[in-house]
């Protein structure tokens, strides 16, 4: 089961956390979560972006490990395209 599920309608992706009930993020899913939005920063025709959750509830907090802190400082900021511009998040 992947941790992370991508759909594209139209021109918006949708991501869902799959990691039911908590949907908790982890080191892996960090990464996926990175490299995958990095991916759909390819591609031109995607314009939207929505996050949701598998399940009841779209994330719980979590206890932040000391490696997976060095991971969230280490990681470049999130950039999202729209109209031909990229928006940090």
């Amino acid at each position: 089961m992947s941790p992370l599920i991508v759909e594209t309608i139209g021109h918006s992706a949708v991501i869902t956390m799959n990691h039911p009930p908590a949907n908790t993020w982890t080191l892996a899913s960090l990464q996926l979560l990175r490299d995958t939005i990095d991916k759909l920063n390819q591609d031109r025709h995607i314009r939207a972006l929505v996050i949701t959750g598998a399940g009841a509830k779209f994330s719980l907090p979590v206890p932040i490990s000391t490696s997976l802190l060095r991971l969230i400082k280490a990681m470049p900021p999130l950039w999202l395209r729209h109209s031909g511009r990229r928006l940090k998040c």
